[in-house]
């Protein structure tokens, strides 16, 4: 299938939806939402669950502001490209009809430059017979139904069995839509429900499916509402894709992340972000940073980013020089500190051992001994400077401090 747009277009449905913004970018890529009928300028506003004024208008109020955008101030520094802004949909956080407005969120499944499709997400629009746009990086895909996720999943993030990850949001989402609509999908929203329900069924990890069938996400007497965020125990089950199996890998994230303002939010805890904090709003009032249920993982909505406890640390650590924006949308799953970012790696785990988040007697990743085997020119013939030498350099580690590497 070839995924090419000849014109713009918004489907008549989606304009009887009355929670719609202008969203655009900064010049370092960040979403922003923008509500010029509040405020009569082109500065950031805050839209999550708590903010008040509410940011949002009808689809006609939204596209007439749009048209004139240019005639709004701008704050210096956000740089936002107003070539690129779009009326934006806004998925609530609590939807205010059943079954909510969806977005299907296709990833990294499309060549931009032919606009070929695979045959296993092909087959997927054909099935949702909906409204397809291209998204803005050109390697994906948006197509709008009505459906909720089961079992209060909140969010379903997995990958494709060839290319790619499909996304499935019902709630707690601000559209980045272009509305370059893709030529042969129809123009209609339609009720999809039986469609995600079996989507959700056949890409859904172990990790999901206890998400799912446990919307709580904790065990009884635990949770945000019983105990604090540092003595919350992990579900664990991560295991990094080279093998490293290392207890660096399940560190809970809310001993990394705790900023003092998470509240829970379906069956996922939200608050401001522990390094760059809320883009627009109050800290108190802030939801662009997401843990999911199990505690291992974390999101950041302002850049699209997320991982694990471990990228968090990679990010906070203030010895290295990473920001959630250099991070790839899968980072965990790709391993990405492993194989693209070993001495960023090995800086955060000495400042998480440091900083008393992981005990001295756990041992540090491969990648990490590998390290620190090269800096000490411990090689024995193998690729990783290991073997013999294992002893020595998990010696070496523990007696780092932040700052020596």
């Amino acid at each position: 299938m070839q995924a090419e747009s000849s014109q713009r277009q918004i489907p008549a449905a989606l304009k009887q939806w009355d929670h719609w913004m202008i969203w655009g970018k900064d010049e370092k890529g960040r979403k922003l939402l923008f509500a010029p009928w509040q405020r009569d300028d082109l500065y950031p506003v805050a839209w999550g669950a708590d903010a008040e004024p509410r940011p949002e208008t009808d689809f006609e109020t939204a596209r007439r502001y749009w048209k004139h955008r240019q005639s709004y101030d701008m704050p210096d520094g956000v740089g936002a490209n107003l070539g690129l802004m779009q009326p934006a949909p806004l998925l609530l956080h609590e939807p205010p009809m059943e079954p909510p407005l969806m977005l299907v969120d296709f990833d990294d499944v499309r060549d931009p430059v032919t606009g070929a499709v695979t045959d296993e997400v092909a087959g997927i629009l054909d099935r949702l017979d909906a409204f397809v746009e291209i998204s803005q990086s050109g390697e994906g895909l948006h197509a709008y139904v009505y459906a909720n996720l089961p079992g209060d999943l909140g969010k379903f993030i997995e990958p494709l069995q060839d290319d790619g990850d499909i996304e499935l949001y019902d709630h707690a989402r601000a559209i980045g839509a272009t509305w370059e609509h893709v030529d042969g999908t129809p123009d209609t929203v339609p009720d999809a429900q039986d469609v995600i329900d079996d989507l959700v069924a056949t890409y859904e990890s172990r990790a999901t499916r206890r998400r799912r069938l446990n919307p709580s996400g904790f065990a009884p007497g635990s949770g945000p509402d019983h105990a604090d965020f540092d003595t919350v125990g992990s579900d664990s089950g991560i295991v990094d894709s080279g093998g490293d199996r290392s207890p660096y890998f399940d560190i809970n994230i809310t001993k990394v992340a705790n900023t003092g303002y998470f509240r829970r939010y379906g069956d996922e805890t939200a608050g401001p972000h522990p390094q760059h904090g809320p883009i627009s709003s109050a800290p108190e009032n802030c939801t662009n940073f997401n843990i999911e249920p199990t505690h291992n993982g974390w999101y950041c909505f302002a850049h699209e980013a997320g991982g694990r406890a471990i990228e968090l640390a990679a990010v906070l650590c203030p010895q290295t020089d990473l920001e959630c924006e250099d991070l790839p949308r899968n980072a965990a799953r790709l391993s990405w500190l492993r194989t693209q970012k070993p001495v960023e790696l090995a800086r955060a785990a000495i400042w998480l051992r440091a900083n008393g988040v992981i005990g001295d007697d756990a041992d540090p990743p491969l990648a990490v001994l590998a390290v620190l085997a090269d800096r000490a020119d411990l090689h024995t013939g193998r690729s990783d400077g290991l073997d013999a030498h294992t002893r020595v350099v998990k010696t070496i580690f523990k007696h780092l401090v932040p700052g020596d590497i």
